[in-house]
């Protein structure tokens, strides 16, 4: 079974304040989240999977 986590875990996960994954979920442009018993959650790998894709996106250079 998929690792759920909420608000505050994908925060400390993503380096983001809740608050700005707030901003970013009404935009829909944060991580993919879900409701689960009326709380916004998240699944970690879908999460980490997210923050891979925007450092592909903006990486230069090649890497290291």
């Amino acid at each position: 079974m998929a690792r759920i986590i909420d608000n505050a875990q994908a925060s400390l996960l993503t380096g983001l304040s809740v608050g700005t994954l707030a901003n970013m979920r009404s935009k829909g442009t944060g991580p993919p989240s879900f409701k689960r018993n009326g709380r916004v959650v998240y699944r970690v790998a879908e999460v980490k999977q997210w923050i891979a894709d925007r450092e592909a996106a903006t990486m230069r250079g090649g890497g290291a």
